[in-house]
């Protein structure tokens, strides 16, 4: 195991696991000494996890910028996720339904630490293209998902996501 900032310590397969949950939609793509710097772990430790990674499609390398990015990998294995959820098979009937009725948007989503998860989404007839993507993550008072959400929450947890800002 490696050290970590505050002496915590970390396995190789948490260190990978943090290594791909550092990427985010505001930050795609990030050098050896981003991850270093944000994950706390030395770069050469940084190089062997992004170099397993890209062996097998988790990563992948943009040889434009040199940058370092999710790869298809992940996809493969969302695609599994969303569609073997229970929530999702036994929504996915219920909201193309829905959608056909009314011919507006119907997004799935889950509600977890402050977020809203996207799981699915059928896009309306007479509505704009969603800008919700099947596993983005969205603060939940920023989306009328969200804020259903929030308006079922227990006070106390609302008053915490209020108080971080």
């Amino acid at each position: 195991m490696r050290p970590h900032q505050g002496g915590k310590r970390f396995s190789s397969v948490q260190n990978a696991v943090r290594l791909l949950n550092a990427f985010s939609p505001e930050e795609a793509e990030l050098g050896i000494s981003e991850l270093s710097e944000k994950l706390g772990i030395a770069k050469s430790t940084v190089h062997r996890l992004v170099t397993t990674l890209s062996g097998e499609g988790f990563i992948a390398k943009d040889p434009n910028t040199n940058l370092y990015r999710l790869g298809i990998s992940i996809l493969a294995i969302s695609n599994i996720v969303t569609s073997t959820m229970p929530l999702h098979q036994t929504a996915l009937p219920v909201i193309r339904q829905l959608g056909k009725k009314t011919k507006e948007s119907i997004h799935i989503g889950i509600f977890r630490d402050g977020e809203v998860i996207f799981l699915n989404r059928i896009d309306g007839i007479n509505t704009h293209a969603s800008l919700s993507m099947i596993g983005s993550r969205v603060p939940a008072h920023c989306t009328s998902s969200g804020q259903v959400f929030l308006a079922y929450q227990p006070k106390e947890t609302v008053n915490l996501l209020f108080s971080k800002g």
